[in-house]
């Protein structure tokens, strides 16, 4: 039962990190000098 708990709450902390991942996506992106690639590509996918 021990590791079950830690096993949810493992999934939980990860649960919240994908959630805060967008807000921080614009930041990496410009770091990485691909910000205008990736909204070029997502500027495209959404036309399809």
């Amino acid at each position: 039962m021990k590791r079950l708990r830690h096993g949810a709450i493992l999934l939980f902390i990860l649960a919240i990190g994908h959630l805060g991942c967008p807000l921080a996506l614009d930041e990496a992106f410009d770091a990485y000098g691909i910000k205008d690639v990736t909204f070029n590509m997502v500027s495209l996918y959404a036309l399809t």
